[in-house]
């Protein structure tokens, strides 16, 4: 399995984090297939066959872990530029 790992700095604020959160767990299960469930207030896990992952949460960062199976291993580069911009995206304080 490959491993990614990403973590940014935000200033949205525990409530705006956690609703950037969903919506990422939204996007992932729309457009990936996914199935997302929140662990707790702050990790949401996500999963399919080939990929598991969850992202965290704090006051003042979020940070995301995805481990990759085999299959999806040429794609890594790729899936981590995306997942990069995605945070960018989502946890962005110009919203």
């Amino acid at each position: 399995m490959a491993h990614i790992e990403v973590s940014r700095a935000h200033k949205l604020g525990a409530k705006k984090a956690r609703a950037a959160a969903e919506k990422a767990g939204k996007h992932l299960a729309e457009e990936f297939g996914m199935q997302y469930r929140w662990a707790d207030e702050r990790e949401l896990k996500f999963e399919r066959p080939g990929v598991r992952g969850q992202l965290e949460l704090d006051k003042t960062s979020v940070r995301i872990v995805v481990s990759l199976g085999l299959v999806l291993l040429p794609f890594k580069s790729r899936i981590e530029q995306e997942i990069r911009n995605n945070l960018d995206h989502l946890f962005s304080a110009k919203k």
